[in-house]
């Protein structure tokens, strides 16, 4: 029997093992399941030709589907095959911003563009672009992939959050399709909600971005999660039984931002015990859920929802009454809507990613928990999600 000396210091050393799942947006995490192929297939391809239609990536995805960690990680590699990379956030100005991080790179690489420093620019939160100025925009990008340094295989400008189309984006993409046009190297991927990719690709002044490379993120293969969980508990020592592997994967319902976070609570628990045969039990599982549902419900529920009409939500809390997928008859009933009126909004939803339709006459939630949500103003039992975890996986 260990002495309570011997379990102190191997509590505090257990302790001191850092945490390998990153529950916060944006961070990236030690593992992007089943993303490791889509970066390298696009890391790939900037070794090719700049005509090819991949060098124009446009990644897609509801809220928590693992898209800014997948730009950051190609951003990371495509920093490390020699390309300059130019991270920008939609929202702002894209022009100002990217023109701010190349002064930043050229400084770095002791090359100095003629007159690019913020004085000339003016990057700050405001500043509008006439056309000369837009033109000086892409002057700046010719002259650095023109006279910069020859090592540097070109430029990828990473676009983040895309939400809306605005001046800035709808001028950079422009811009962006004269560039290739000269046979400059110069690539772009983009990242953004599913109906805000919708409307920039069917953007009548955008027509070139429609032959872009178009990849709706789905979500992560039940064994890709199970191997991963196994992978790295057991790396870290943490013996887990495999039926607890299974339950904590199957929680996940194949959702990116879930793998993290049920992966970081499960972590914690193991960090925080006190003997050598570590696993999960009962009330370790119960706390999990509990505190995954609730994380979920703050950072992804909710600003969903809040981004719904009230007639969307209708048709969401019709859809929740069935604990499986939904007749659209019965969601017509339910709601007082006719089949035509409510194809609009199953075609908002379906653009949106939150539902499917991948049975004729039938709808089912895409978004793991989000029925249990929605059943919440009909007076249903308390919102408790993982009901329906045993249709994910095996």
């Amino acid at each position: 029997m260990k002495s309570l000396k011997s379990l102190k210091s191997l509590k505090k050393s257990k302790q001191e093992i850092l945490n390998p799942f990153s529950p916060n947006f944006g961070q990236l995490p030690e593992s992007i399941l089943d993303r490791e192929g889509l970066v390298s297939s696009y890391i790939g391809t900037l070794s090719g030709k700049s005509n090819s239609p991949e060098w124009t990536t446009i990644f897609s995805g509801i809220r928590g589907s693992g898209k800014t960690v997948l730009l950051g990680e190609i951003a990371e590699q495509a920093k490390k095959e020699g390309w300059i990379v130019l991270k920008i956030t939609a929202g702002g100005n894209l022009q100002n911003e990217s023109l701010a991080i190349l002064s930043l790179e050229s400084k770095k690489g002791n090359f100095d563009i003629s007159g690019l420093s913020v004085g000339f620019f003016g990057f700050s939160a405001g500043v509008n672009f006439n056309n000369s100025e837009i033109s000086s925009w892409r002057t700046k990008i010719m002259e650095y992939l023109d006279k910069g340094p020859k090592n540097i295989k070109g430029i990828l400008i990473c676009v983040d959050e895309v939400q809306k189309l605005d001046n800035s984006l709808r001028t950079l993409a422009i811009d962006y399709q004269n560039l290739l046009q000269d046979k400059y190297k110069i690539a772009m991927v983009m990242a953004g909600l599913p109906h805000a990719i919708s409307d920039v690709i069917n953007d009548t002044v955008l027509t070139f971005l429609r032959r872009s490379n178009q990849i709706f993120l789905s979500g992560i293969e039940y064994r890709s999660v199970l191997n991963s969980y196994n992978a790295i508990f057991s790396k870290n020592g943490f013996n887990l039984s495999k039926d607890n592997y299974k339950i904590i994967s199957k929680m996940t319902s194949g959702y990116p931002y879930l793998y993290q976070l049920i992966g970081y609570y499960a972590f914690e628990i193991c960090t925080h015990k006190e003997n050598d045969e570590i696993d999960l039990t009962s009330k370790d599982i119960e706390i999990i859920k509990e505190k995954a549902e609730n994380r979920m419900a703050k950072s992804v529920l909710e600003p969903i929802i809040n981004s719904l009409s009230e007639k969307d939500k209708d048709f969401l809390r019709a859809m929740s009454i069935d604990d499986g997928k939904s007749k659209i008859a019965d969601v017509s009933s339910r709601t007082g809507m006719s089949k035509s009126y409510l194809s609009q909004y199953r075609k908002r939803l379906l653009e949106s990613g939150l539902i499917t339709d991948s049975e004729r006459g039938y709808v089912n939630f895409a978004v793991p928990l989000l029925r249990e949500y929605m059943r919440k103003p009909f007076g249903m039992p308390k919102f408790r999600g993982f009901q329906d975890m045993n249709e994910y996986g095996e």
